[in-house]
């Protein structure tokens, strides 16, 4: 394995989850947007919930399947998101 081979292989997780990451902050801002244009104003939620569905539904497009991973990385805690599986929901609190 050349040196370049492996340097793709160690960063891949990192990757897969700055992918997943930025696709995530995109479905935030879509319902903040939507919240926005049906309310007429700023949105005033506390948090956003995503359905993990719809993340789910998102990553399949780059053949990611499994979010189990991110959703214990540091990226998604650090940008915090929190899972509640049991309800099938993504939370993230709105400044």
């Amino acid at each position: 394995m050349n040196e370049q081979s492996f340097k793709k292989y160690i960063t891949y997780k990192k990757d897969y989850n700055e992918l997943l990451l930025h696709l995530l902050r995109g479905l935030v801002k879509d319902v903040l947007r939507l919240e926005e244009l049906m309310s007429g104003t700023r949105p005033r939620l506390n948090q956003v919930e995503i359905k993990i569905e719809d993340l789910r539904n998102k990553a399949q497009e780059y053949e990611i399947y499994d979010l189990k991973p991110f959703f214990i990385s540091r990226q998604f805690a650090r940008a915090n998101f929190t899972v509640d599986e049991a309800e099938g929901i993504i939370k993230h609190p709105v400044a």
